[in-house]
């Protein structure tokens, strides 16, 4: 638990106060399943033994005739136990080829040398008409003199997330009729040099200017292609709902991951405002600098300080550690998943290599005869790693049937990557084959060593 505790990512740290300590009922349901689990394990071999004729046991023929009707459980039980297992590394390797993927997605801004400093800007005294803006405004003519730095204010910065529209019926003028039920769409008021600044190609039409009023708006491809399809939307009006005022396309821009890296909510589609008036709720300063984010963060903060030191500053950093914190919930799991996984195979391969020692060691007399009678370390080597690959091989081709049949519930934890891509399926099927071979390496060792005398 204390493990646990100190791998929680700095957003799901709240958790710490709900599970500070072991429920006492969990930990009596687990003791229950242990001891449940190893009766039932020993009972199968127990009610075997029992079964045993004592005649043969005293003729010392038991070993062989007991050991023979054994060996098809345990292979049963072992197969079934890998099965299982090359479920878990199934997903495992799923889950960590769509992380990989997720990661490579381009965000659709230039992040490298990007620094955001989040400012909260919510007080009283900024509370005026455009007493914010100015505020920003003033900051960002007092950075940029002090040069190596360009910088724009908006109210929000990529891949967090900001304002939203919901629950709202958009009107396009000159468009396509469009059903926007279930649906948000992203909104941020931004400064005329933001594109610029943050690195988002501007495809049609133009940016704000210090003269535009109220009454433009910018979109991005994805929502003019929704309203507009392959006609243009410059110049032509939409509005958010019935009750808000129409307003101009005047530019197009690119696709932005607003949202999020994987964003399943609001289809890609961004709008932005001018903010030459105000700023909303509070101020994201980005900042685009050669020198160390550090550097920057600290000159941000000590120019904001000297214009009023009782603003707060929620949250600094570079704009790739904010990529990378947007995955923190992924990055969470699949680091579980991966310890859950390694821990199940690391189980079934002591299973492997019990199984192969216990087969070398109620075989050894008839080991001793083979080797006698010419067979060769190397064929004894041979014949044991084979058994127990063979039942890794029964087990993985049972895996995989189950892992193909629950591939919709895997696909829905997944980003971009196919439940039965078969590139994670023949590696993970590869190492199951892989890790039998190796646990039984030591027995299979000593049945090849065996002193035939």
């Amino acid at each position: 638990l204390a493990v646990l505790l100190r791998i929680l990512p700095p957003l799901l740290t709240y958790l710490a106060a709900t599970i500070s300590q072991i429920d006492l009922r969990v930990l009596l349901f687990a003791l229950a399943i242990s001891l449940v689990t190893a009766v039932f394990s020993g009972l199968v071999p127990a009610l075997r033994s029992s079964k045993a004729d004592p005649i043969d046991a005293i003729k010392q023929h038991s070993a062989s005739v007991i050991g023979a009707r054994n060996e098809w459980w345990q292979a049963s039980l072992l197969a079934a136990q890998l099965s299982l297992v090359l479920v878990l590394l199934t997903g495992a390797g799923l889950l960590w080829r769509s992380f990989m993927t997720l990661t490579s997605v381009d965000p659709g801004f230039k992040s490298e040398g990007l620094t955001l400093v989040n400012a909260n800007i919510t007080s009283n005294r900024y509370s005026g008409t455009n007493a914010g803006a100015l505020l920003m405004q003033q900051l960002e003519a007092r950075l940029e003199s002090s040069g190596q730095m360009a910088v724009t204010i908006a109210t929000g910065a990529p891949v967090f997330g900001f304002g939203v529209y919901g629950n709202i019926k958009p009107e396009a003028d000159g468009g396509l009729a469009r059903d926007f039920s279930g649906q948000i769409l992203p909104r941020i008021e931004v400064a005329p040099d933001y594109f610029q600044t943050v690195g988002i190609p501007i495809e049609q039409g133009r940016t704000f200017t210090s003269a535009d009023g109220e009454d433009p708006v910018v979109i991005n491809n994805k929502m003019a292609s929704y309203f507009w399809g392959d006609a243009s939307p410059l110049a032509r009006r939409f509005r958010t709902d019935a009750s808000e005022p129409w307003r101009t396309v005047i530019g197009v821009v690119g696709d932005v991951r607003q949202m999020g890296l994987n964003d399943p909510l609001s289809h890609g589609m961004e709008i932005y405002f001018s903010n030459r008036d105000r700023i909303g709720a509070g101020g994201a300063i980005l900042v685009r600098s050669d020198r160390p984010s550090a550097e920057v963060i600290q000159a941000v903060k000590q120019t904001l300080w000297s214009m009023d030191p009782r603003i707060p500053i929620t949250d600094a950093m570079s704009m790739d550690d904010r990529i990378g914190e947007s995955l923190y919930r992924q990055r969470f799991f699949l680091r579980l998943s991966t310890a859950f996984t390694a821990i199940a195979t690391l189980l079934a391969m002591v299973g492997v290599y019990g199984t192969a020692a216990y087969w070398v060691a109620r075989r050894k007399r008839e080991l001793a005869i083979r080797i006698a009678v010419g067979a060769t370390p190397g064929h004894i080597l041979r014949s044991v790693i084979f058994r127990s690959v063979r039942v890794a091989i029964t087990g993985g081709v049972i895996g995989l049937a189950i892992a193909l049949a629950g591939a919709r519930v895997m696909s829905a934890m997944l980003f971009a990557t196919d439940p039965r891509d078969p590139g994670t399926l023949g590696a993970v099927s590869i190492l199951l084959i892989v890790f039998a071979a190796l646990a039984c390496a030591m027995p299979a060792v000593a049945a090849a060593r065996v002193d035939p005398m």
